[in-house]
């Protein structure tokens, strides 16, 4: 129940998550079955896009109102902290607190998805909830993205959609870390990605300001910094 610092949509236009100041990250729909498989139709959001091309000057939209979440955790990052930044890959989660991490995560919401981490994981699943219970709460670590000196909050990772190729985060040194996001695909299968610093491609050096937010796009990556500055880095092949 805390202020909300960041909130990222889905690919489909059909939920978004949400993170607090209270270290909770929750999952909302804007449509009748949030879990179903996606079809080929398009989502609310496409769907409202195009609608807004025919509305006359003057018309609204309808307001939708949501008031419970599907999906609630305050259990990925330690306390005391406060998530200041979450974004969807698919249908896997990045998120961050102020403990020098990002994790990536998958939320627990279908049947399926009871059976097959149960299954594979059992160990990192959260059992503070029943399988039934109406807001789900489950969830399966699959990796940490580790930077030092990363510890105060408002510090906004980037990893660029649709792909989520990569990842990149600054800290209050004024460094950049660029990390490959889903890994090497000739890694072991049975590889443990929980706690794993591997598929680091690069480290990057600003003017030693705070660099608050990163972003990407194509080969370049800005960085920008509590001293106005703003940096760009492009990639050479």
């Amino acid at each position: 129940r805390g202020e909300v610092l960041s909130l990222s949509w889905h690919y489909s236009g059909a939920k978004f998550a949400s993170s607090a100041f209270d270290n909770t990250i929750k999952l909302w729909n804007v449509s009748d079955n949030p879990i179903a498989e996606q079809s080929e139709k398009e989502g609310p959001i496409q769907a409202a896009i195009r609608r807004s091309f025919e509305m006359d000057h003057g018309d609204k939209f309808t307001t939708a109102i949501e008031q419970t979440p599907y999906f609630s955790t305050d259990s990925i990052h330690e306390l005391p902290g406060c998530v200041d930044c979450v974004q969807f890959v698919g249908d896997l989660i990045l998120s961050k607190s102020v403990q020098n991490v990002v994790v990536l995560w998958k939320p627990v919401v279908t049947n399926e998805d009871f059976a097959t981490f149960n299954t594979i994981y059992p160990n990192y699943i959260n059992e503070n909830r029943k399988n039934n219970d109406r807001i789900k709460s489950k969830i399966i670590f699959l990796r940490d993205f580790t930077v030092d000196n990363c510890d105060n909050w408002f510090i906004r990772f980037g990893s660029p959609s649709p792909y989520n190729e990569i990842l990149a985060l600054g800290n209050h040194e004024g460094e950049v870390k660029v990390w490959e996001l889903m890994g090497n695909e000739d890694d072991d299968e049975d590889q443990d990605y929980f706690g794993d610093n591997d598929g680091i491609l690069c480290k990057l050096k600003t003017g030693g300001s705070t660099v608050r937010m990163v972003a990407i796009a194509g080969k370049c990556l800005v960085a920008v910094c509590d001293d106005s500055s703003v940096w760009m880095f492009e990639a050479i092949e």
